[in-house]
């Protein structure tokens, strides 16, 4: 005779001579009375089997019409696997002790509904939830505490009745199918110290699943781990990143909260993601990287970061129609290519030290109309305005380069204002800004006013360049046609062809230096009403640019702010007057509603 066989029938003939009552384990014992299976001793249960060659003593013994909980306490290490497979008498088990192992197929097909550790004292001790321990069993929530080495294989699978799961105290696997077709499953909660996992189908097919928390400090969010919880409303990470396309394409988005410092939010980790009525995303920490395209033509609505971002990626943010106003209070890098393109921004406001803002990152921003930068050490890059109806900008920092094009055919804007230790305005950076009304420089240093910088930006009217810089470039106010003023400091050293050609109302320029500057030809071609400059007592050429000069007491100093001070009796007409003056530290267009007889 086997030894299963004799402990069987050793177990049965003690039921028999004690009553309901018996042993499960080589140290563990059974008892039944009242509804209630008590299990208690020591050690682990038995392992029994499927095909019921080897089945717990207690089957035989309760009455089949009975309905029973379980209690589990004492020293009882771990339940066996099989134990209550396929038991539809069970309606719950109560644990009070600590466990190690929840054995395979331990509760698979079960009815009971509850399954609950009762005390501070009870959980799974650097133990395991076995294959198919709970699949297809009754339960309708499982919250368990400890160490968690692993769930295995399709441990709560097909468990249709089950809405919630809490663990934890995880510190391994969750493995392949483990919580599938759970279809009523809508709340998830993980804590641990680390998931490790190569399975992603552990929660497929998850169609009811809303809410998710989970609390594993050394885990990246991967796009396999949450593929099936594309259902998902309200997310909760305490996670070290979030892994490209984790969230792609999660249409029915609430909520996101970041709870702490993340290193990085993947490619296209939240794309096309987000409700109808738009998603919101709350970091109560740091973020190190926003990956290309993360929140590429999602829904997001609200943006909103507690700590410091470190740089923004290509595209991050481009066709993001539903956000309307962004403030970042601490971006310590910088803003890649193309990055908030065609969004629905209205309002942004950036604040902190930023390297760089990429080509075309503000560009085709139909409804963004205010932006305001601080702590800008860099470079705004080609076209990052461009072709946008951006209305006013407010640049500040130590050191900002508009680089090519910055402001490339922005229709619409009217007010820019950057301030900075240094300043370059580069080669067409306001070419055809035709309603831009005023302009402040407040820089230390201003070297050179790039080719076509304000070219054919027809609203201004007068211009005084600072005595930082040095060179005009070619066709710089190239066809400012309404423009009537220029004043040009001594230390000019070089105008380029055409830097003022087309400009037909031009009527006075005044050169504060002795010398002739090297200049291009064509300076002032086309300027119809240009007669003469005006040039110092002390001016030692006889003409400027080709055109005859008129020499007159001119302080050199005079920062010529406007008024009839500058350059004589303002025209007759110049009601909504609007002017560019780069004087020393400030360059600042301002109106000046008044009419006079005479220029």
């Amino acid at each position: 005779m086997g030894l299963k066989s004799f402990v069987v029938l050793a177990a049965l003939a003690c039921a028999v001579v004690l009553g309901l009552e018996g042993d499960c384990g080589d140290d563990a014992r059974w008892t039944y009375n009242n509804n209630l299976l008590d299990i208690s001793g020591a050690g682990a249960m038995w392992n029994f089997t499927e095909d019921g060659s080897f089945k717990p003593s207690w089957v035989d013994f309760i009455p089949q019409t009975d309905k029973y909980e379980v209690r589990i306490h004492g020293q009882v290490s771990s339940i066996g696997s099989y134990a209550f497979y396929n038991n539809k008498q069970v309606t719950g088990v109560q644990v009070m002790n600590k466990l190690n192992s929840i054995g395979d197929y331990s509760f698979k097909e079960c009815s009971l509904t509850t399954f609950t550790f009762s005390s501070s004292n009870s959980f799974l001790q650097r133990g395991y939830i076995g294959k198919y321990a709970f699949s297809k069993s009754f339960l309708t929530s499982f919250a368990i505490t400890g160490s968690i080495l692993g769930i295995d294989e399709g441990a709560f699978s097909e468990a249709r009745n089950l809405s919630s799961v809490s663990i934890t105290g995880l510190q391994g696997y969750i493995e392949i199918y483990a919580f599938s077709y759970c279809s009523n499953l809508s709340s998830l909660f993980i804590q641990g110290a680390e998931l490790t996992t190569n399975y992603p189908f552990g929660f497929s097919t998850l169609k009811a699943m809303k809410n998710l928390t989970l609390r594993l400090s050394t885990y990246t969010v991967e796009s396999g781990f949450v593929d099936y919880l594309s259902n998902l409303e309200d997310v909760s990470l305490l996670v070290s990143g979030i892994g490209p396309n984790a969230f792609d394409g999660f249409e029915f988005l609430k909520n996101v909260i970041i709870e702490t410092d993340i290193g990085s939010i993947g490619e296209e980790a939240f794309k096309n993601a987000g409700s109808s009525d738009g998603f919101h995303f709350y970091a109560r920490g740091n973020i190190r990287t926003i990956n290309k395209k993360a929140f590429f033509q999602s829904k997001i609505s609200e943006f909103v970061v507690d700590g410091t971002v470190g740089d923004i990626g290509q595209e991050a943010f481009s066709q993001c129609s539903y956000i309307e106003e962004l403030t970042l209070t601490s971006l310590m890098g910088s803003i890649g290519i193309y990055a908030f393109k065609s969004s629905g921004f209205k309002q942004m406001t950036i604040n902190g030290a930023i390297s760089s803002i990429g080509q075309q990152a503000f560009s085709y921003d139909s409804s963004l109309k205010n932006v305001v930068i601080s702590g800008m050490n860099g470079t705004l890059s080609s076209s990052a305005f461009g072709n946008s109806r951006v209305e006013s900008v407010v640049i500040s920092g130590v050191k900002i380069i508009l680089d090519k094009s910055a402001f490339y055919w922005d229709e619409y804007l009217k007010n820019v204002s950057i301030s900075a230790g240094e300043c370059d305005i580069g080669s067409q950076t306001f070419i055809h800004c035709t309603n831009l009304e005023q302009l402040t420089l407040n820089c230390n240093s201003l070297a050179s006013i790039g080719s076509e910088a304000f070219k054919d930006c027809t609203h201004f009217k007068k211009i005084s360049i600072p005595q930082s810089c040095s060179s005009i470039g070619e066709k710089a106010f190239y066809g400012c046609t309404t423009m009537i003023y220029v004043s040009i400091p001594a230390s000019v050293t070089s105008i380029n062809s055409s830097a003022f050609e087309g400009c037909s109302a031009l009527s006075t320029v005044v050169y504060k230096g002795d010398n002739e500057p090297t200049c291009g030809t064509n300076v002032f071609n086309n300027c119809r009403a240009l007669s003469c400059v005006d040039v110092p007592k002390t001016y030692k050429d006889s003409s400027f640019a080709g055109i005859s000069i008129n020499k007159t007491t001119i302080n050199p100093d005079d920062d010529d702010t406007g008024g009839s001070n500058t350059g004589g009796d303002t025209p007759s007409g110049a009601n909504g007057l609007k002017e560019l003056i780069v004087r020393g530290v400030i360059f600042a267009m301002t109106a000046l509603c008044m009419a006079f007889s005479q220029w």
